[in-house]
């Protein structure tokens, strides 16, 4: 509670910034690649939290990846790009 965000890890960064973004009761919410940043353990909480948020709130995610192996498993449909 003492650290400032500056001084966070780049996975402990993510989980802030998700905490905020939630903040705002959004009804999407848009994840763009950030889930390969995270070492296991924080990978693991923050697929866990997306999970339960999107069956408490009913909250519709996107979330863009370019690892599909980062999503498995926690996704309902999958969109791929190709070319951009």
């Amino acid at each position: 509670m003492n650290r400032k965000v500056v001084s966070l890890s780049r996975g402990e960064k993510t989980l802030f910034f998700l905490s905020l973004a939630l903040s705002t009761d959004p009804d999407y919410l848009l994840i763009d690649d950030v889930i390969h940043f995270l070492d296991p353990h924080l990978r693991d909480i923050f697929l866990k939290s997306i999970l339960q948020l999107i069956e408490e709130k009913k909250l519709s995610v996107i979330i863009a990846a370019q690892v599909p192996l980062d999503i498995e498993g926690i996704v309902d449909r999958v969109v791929i790009l190709n070319r951009g």
